[in-house]
């Protein structure tokens, strides 16, 4: 009898494991370019050109998905400036470069750190110059860059001032720039984000500028830190921001 029954309970406990559905708990790979790197950022490079040569460009993403785009054909004058918005493929690998200026859109493959143009067929280009077709993601510095002013005491600056007023640290802890009306030169120190500009001087010209110029140099010369945010410089005083400033494009480096 006792045999009986624990052949019948094992009868049940066999019959109940084979009711039992499996059940598939293992996630979906959500590891993409989209959601797995850190795609925001500011991506340079010169890219192959058929009638010149090279295209030198740069791409600022941000993480809301709008960008910016300067290209500059070596050897010819002028920059092409685009904005617009992403749009990644259902993958989440590729992205588009959307815009209204641009009825050609262009597509990249994310991938660490880089963008790697793609065919308007969304394929990696081949061929000779195919390790060419890719923009490498950098961090900016605040040296050895020329920064173009946009603010002063977060008042926006006519666009004649913007290409005009600009601010360069070099290597030496020496500042020059242009002013609104003058040239001027100074010396800096940095400590981490702590930034001070010292003994500021200037030429002596005179123009229609010279009240902003002097609004300019009095917010220099309040400086005691900065603030890098993709291209754009903010140069401040505590929390509040005295200058403001966008990284140049550089038309003048060559291909290599």
């Amino acid at each position: 009898m006792l045999k009986l029954t624990l052949t019948l309970f094992g009868m049940i406990l066999v019959s109940a494991c084979q009711q039992t559905p499996a059940h598939d708990t293992s996630a979906p790979d959500a590891h993409t370019s989209k959601n797995a790197l850190d795609w925001s950022g500011v991506y340079t490079g010169t890219l192959p050109c058929a009638s010149c040569p090279g295209i030198k460009t740069r791409i600022v993403i941000h993480s809301d998905g709008q960008y910016s785009q300067d290209s500059h054909y070596l050897e010819t004058p002028g920059v092409i400036t685009e904005t617009g918005q992403i749009k990644w493929d259902d993958q989440g690998r590729n992205i588009t470069l959307i815009s209204e200026s641009n009825d050609d859109p262009s597509h990249y493959w994310v991938v660490e750190n880089a963008l790697v143009q793609l065919d308007q067929q969304h394929q990696k280009i081949t061929g000779d110059l195919a390790d060419h077709y890719r923009l490498e993601k950098v961090r900016m510095q605040l040296n050895n860059q020329t920064w173009q002013l946009m603010e002063i005491a977060n008042k926006a600056v006519t666009d004649k001032l913007t290409d005009r007023v600009n601010i360069s640290f070099d290597a030496e802890g020496k500042v020059s720039g242009q002013a609104p009306c003058n040239r001027y030169f100074a010396g800096w120190e940095q400590n981490g984000r702590q930034l001070s500009i010292e003994k500021i001087g200037a030429t002596k010209m005179a123009c229609p500028f010279l009240q902003q110029e002097q609004a300019f140099f009095t917010q220099l010369d309040k400086v005691d830190n900065f603030e890098i945010k993709q291209t754009i410089l903010l140069l401040k005083q505590g929390d509040e921001v005295l200058l403001s400033f966008k990284a140049g494009f550089d038309t003048e480096t060559s291909k290599n």
